[in-house]
């Protein structure tokens, strides 16, 4: 019967082990896949805010009555 019960023993922490380890791989599958997200979602807001500078930037050059400069032609860098 101890033999019996070793071997069920045996198995049930194997079970845990086993349980354990797929929700680990869960947690850090969950935790790259909202990483993702927040990324995703932090570039769109930086486009969505070098949207509205430009705007702003030509709202400035038409007040001053001065022809906006190309944006574009600004160096990469600064970008």
């Amino acid at each position: 019967m101890q033999v019996e019960d070793r071997a069920d023993h045996v198995d049930h922490e194997a079970n845990i082990k086993h349980q354990s380890t797929l929700e680990i791989e869960h947690l850090c599958l969950q935790f790259q896949c909202e990483d993702s997200q927040y990324h995703d979602t932090l570039a769109a807001q930086h486009v969505h805010e070098l949207k509205i500078l430009n705007r702003q930037i030509a709202l400035e050059c038409a007040r001053a009555g001065r022809p906006m400069n190309n944006i574009n032609n600004i160096n990469p860098i600064f970008h």
